[in-house]
Parts: C-alpha cells; structure tokens; sequence
C-alpha cells in the first residue's frame, strides 16, 4: 500500500549482486505536526532501511508549500523542522539518514542545483501541464517545481554521501494520497469511510466490504498478526462485525503507538534535529 512497485526488480536484483541503492521520500510541511496518516510512508522507509541497510535522504518540500499554500517563507521552514521532529522519532538511523529543507540545501548545493536545471531542461510546459493540471494561471513557480522533487532521485545530488558515484540506484517510497488523507485518529469514528451497509440489519444480512473500508486498510498496515487481521477480514465480509466495532478495533492498535511515538517526539531535541538536517557522509557501503 506504501511504495511504488515499479521496477522493484530491479532494486532487488541489484541488492543480490550487492550493488549499492539508497532512498528517497520526503514531506511537504504545510502544518506544525503530522498524523498517523502521514507517517505511514516513513514507517515504511524505516523498514526499508532496516532490512537493506541504505542510507536514506528525506526532501522536507518547504518551498513548494509556500508555492501553493498561504503561508510565508518562515512558516513554511518553521513547519519543515518541526515535522522532521515527527520523522526522527520514527526511529531512523542517523548516522544513514539525511533529513534536509528545500530552502537550506538549494543554496547550498551547486551539485543539487545543476540536476534541478537539468531536468528543466528535457521536460516541457506542455508535459508537465499534461501530468500535473497547471493551467496558464499558476506561478512559474509551481511549473518548475517537480524538476526540483525529481533531483533527489539522482544520487549526484549530494556528493558529500555519494562522492562522485552518479550511478547509485534510488527506491522512492510513497503513500497512496487518497487513503493517506484521510485520517486523524481523532476522527477515526466519525469521518473514516466505511465499507459497511447504511443499517445494522443489512450489515449482518450482507456483510461489509473490507476492501474498500479506510479502516480496514489501516489495520491491515498496522496489524502485525495476521491470523488476527484475516478473522477480522471474514468476520466483517459475513456481518458479524459491524463498522463501529471495526473502528474500535483500530483505535485499539493505533492507541499505543502514537502514544509511544509521542513519547520518542517529545525527546527529539534541537541538537538532534540540527544533526540530522546537515549535509554530511553517510554510513554507505559502496
């Protein structure tokens, strides 16, 4: 549910001739913190790390939320920093893990720069119109944005990781926007979409659809026993478990964990931040 599956094979097939890779997600900071929802696609990457042992780079997108958002500049980094609070306290490396603003690294890496202006120059204003809706109306702001999300992905980008390697491979794993939206576990009662019937009575005669029930999706992220998931999947499809109850089973896992990532964010100190934020050689085994 949380990474591109295109051309995984190769990532793998790389990974078993113990070629080199790396990772490449990020964040758009549009607000002070981040819900369950938007940790999703870092819990993940974490996982992804821990199993492969790559270093990872984390594009903090506070340039394109000043772009599309009302927001100036200061709040725009402000929320950047503050949500790489939420990130660290995911648990990542950080001696593999290199967290950085667009508005900090721009300026600061001629190398980062030069991949942006080349991408700008092979993509066209038609393309990018065709692939993101822009209309005549948007900032050219908006329109050269993407060259700039699609720099990371080039590990040129940042020599002081890579040196002079060009030809180190980028997983990039993402969430599904709609599923990753929809969200605060505050909410989870009344807000989340449900894939059960509109009353009690057809809910046990028909069953719901866990296939296209939000909560369910969670669970199914979330809960690491999978006889216990697969009872709950048929359970639900016969109607024996109504929605609400669904629900309760999902905050029920969620409860500890957030509480738990709380406690690990509110240990997160400036100093912690600033070492992940900086450019720097990163644990890679070439």
């Amino acid at each position: 549910m949380s990474v591109i599956r295109r051309d995984m094979h190769q990532i793998l097939d790389a990974f078993e001739k113990q070629k080199s890779f790396y990772l490449y997600t990020g964040r758009g900071p549009s607000s002070e913190a981040m819900h369950v929802g938007h940790l999703i696609p870092f819990i993940f990457t974490k996982w992804l790390q821990d199993v492969f042992d790559v270093p990872l780079v984390i594009q903090m997108t506070d340039d394109e939320k000043y772009l599309w958002k009302d927001l100036s500049l200061d709040e725009c980094h402000r929320y950047a920093v503050e949500n790489a609070r939420d990130i660290i306290a995911c648990g990542f490396d950080v001696n593999k893990t290199f967290i950085f603003s667009d508005l900090d690294y721009m300026g600061a890496s001629p190398a980062f720069y030069r991949n942006v202006v080349k991408v700008q120059k092979h993509v066209t204003f038609n393309q990018v119109k065709g692939i993101f809706g822009f209309t005549d109306s948007d900032c050219i702001g908006k329109i050269s944005f993407p060259a700039i999300q699609a720099a990371p992905s080039f590990s040129s980008s940042f020599p002081q990781i890579f040196g002079e390697r060009t030809d180190v491979q980028c997983l990039i794993p993402c969430a599904i926007d709609q599923v990753r939206r929809s969200l605060f576990l505050f909410q989870i009662n009344k807000h989340a979409f449900s894939g059960g019937k509109d009353t009690v009575e057809e809910h046990r005669k028909c069953g719901g659809n866990p296939d296209m029930d939000v909560s369910f999706m969670y669970l199914s992220f979330f809960l690491e026993d999978d006889d216990q998931l697969e009872k709950i999947r048929q359970d639900y499809s016969s109607g024996a478990l109504l929605t609400g109850e669904l629900k309760k089973c999902l905050i029920e896992t969620l409860q500890p964990m957030i509480a738990a990532h709380q406690e690990r964010r509110r240990l997160v100190t400036d100093e912690i931040v600033q070492q992940f934020m900086s450019p720097r050689k990163l644990h890679f085994n070439c």
